[in-house]
């Protein structure tokens, strides 16, 4: 070595011992656990909660798809009301668990209807279900009764409390 540099011995050099990285703790966990555990938690409640309104809703998609089917028999306006007045008796009996309402008739029944979801106020409209299914000619505007049909459906109940509200006495 001709550089004007000592030589350093590497023995007398004041280094200190290799330190190692404290181990990793368990606790608290890294960020994204914490996501995959809210997503577990979540994505159950949340599948739940979206199954329980589906279910709840089954009913009127049901009601809307049979009175879709009705629309063709809208030119016969007898049929079309017999039709109508089937569908509106199916979904009173599915909103009635115990069956206390399945021999209602006339007034009772338009009560009952009424009580169930609003769109059937029309007295007109009230009398025309109860007789036109049974008369060999009516004067039911079936163009009329349609909407009626469907804000009723619409308007049919789907929270827990209402549903119970109409399953009991109404």
């Amino acid at each position: 070595m001709t550089s004007g540099t000592p030589a350093v011995d590497p023995l007398t050099l004041p280094l200190r011992d290799i330190q190692l990285p404290a181990p990793a703790a368990w606790w608290p966990p890294a960020p994204g656990w914490w996501l995959l555990c809210a997503l577990a938690v979540l994505v159950p409640l949340v599948g739940f909660a979206w199954s329980a309104q589906r279910q709840r809703t089954a009913l009127r998609r049901a009601a809307l798809r049979e009175l879709d089917g009705l629309r063709a028999h809208a030119a016969d306006p007898a049929r079309f009301a017999a039709e109508a007045s089937l569908l509106l008796r199916r979904v009173s009996l599915a909103l009635d668990p115990g069956r206390r309402h399945i021999t209602l008739t006339g007034e009772a029944w338009l009560a009952r209807l009424r009580a169930i979801a609003p769109g059937l106020e029309d007295p007109a409209l009230g009398a025309a279900l109860l007789t036109a299914p049974y008369a060999q000619h009516t004067t039911l505007d079936a163009l009329t009764l349609q909407p009626a049909l469907e804000r009723w459906i619409r308007a049919l109940p789907v929270s827990r409390r209402q549903l119970r509200a109409v399953a009991g006495d109404v």
